[in-house]
């Protein structure tokens, strides 16, 4: 309940009029403060009551989502076993046929180095015996006439 001398120096500060406390303004006064205190009471109780519903909604909500989630992950996870064992095949297939590439290539170039050797050959002996001459004709030239 309010305080009458309050309100009544309030009243006089505000409007500069006296009222006194057992003036009968002071009935309407309590009887609003009862009919508000009446409905705060029961607007309070409703929404403890709404509170309480939407708790439960959310509490709900997570859990069905919780469910969803682990039905998800647990199905994720029998196809990802499913194919297991033909993902790790496919993924040895591909490795052995990367190994036969690398293994064709390797062959391939030893035979391309075979054959460049065989054409170079002959200019490697001519080019040998190109530098036997010109070592001998400067070894002739300088160290026989020292």
């Amino acid at each position: 309940m309010l305080n009458r001398e309050q309100l009544c120096e309030e009243l006089y500060r505000q409007h500069n009029k006296r009222v006194d406390v057992n003036d009968p303004i002071f009935m309407n006064i309590t009887l609003n403060d009862l009919v508000l205190s009446h409905y705060l009471e029961k607007f309070q109780a409703h929404l403890e009551a709404q509170s309480s519903q939407v708790d439960e909604l959310i509490v709900q909500r997570i859990n069905e989502s919780l469910e969803l989630h682990n039905r998800q992950l647990n199905e994720s996870l029998e196809t990802l076993s499913g194919l297991g064992p033909s993902v790790a095949a496919q993924v040895t297939q591909a490795g052995n046929q990367c190994v036969q590439g690398i293994r064709e290539a390797s062959e391939a170039g030893t035979k391309n180095i075979e054959k460049a050797s065989k054409v170079l050959e002959p200019y490697w002996c001519f080019t040998l015996v190109s530098v036997g001459l010109l070592f001998g004709v400067l070894a002739e030239k300088f160290i026989f006439h020292l």
